[in-house]
């Protein structure tokens, strides 16, 4: 995704943390980190600023790294098994990114 600078807007970039790829995400990860950027970005989203709010895997964490030695595979098959949970468990609580990868 290219969002490029647009004249007399003003331009915010969200990032979400990287958290727990390597496994199913919890209550506590949505209250804690995630509900709070999605509900800004959504903020953000209304006054019609130029925002971009990106969530991404990180396969080359230590934590996932173990995880795909754990199950065998690639980090990239972890980070590719998990992707799909985690959106799935985002989609329900309407949290929405413009850029999840």
């Amino acid at each position: 995704m290219s969002k490029l600078p647009v004249k007399g807007k003003r331009h915010i970039f969200i990032a979400s943390a990287l958290l727990y790829m390597n496994n199913v995400p919890h209550l506590g990860n949505i209250i804690g980190c995630m509900l709070s950027v999605d509900v800004f970005a959504h903020y953000c989203h209304l006054c019609s600023y130029n925002v971009i709010y990106i969530y991404d895997t990180d396969e080359y964490r230590t934590v996932i790294e173990t995880k795909a030695m754990e199950e065998n595979c690639s980090p990239k098959q972890i980070c590719d098994k998990y992707h799909v949970i985690h959106k799935e468990v985002y989609n329900w609580f309407n949290i929405s990114f413009d850029e999840f990868r």
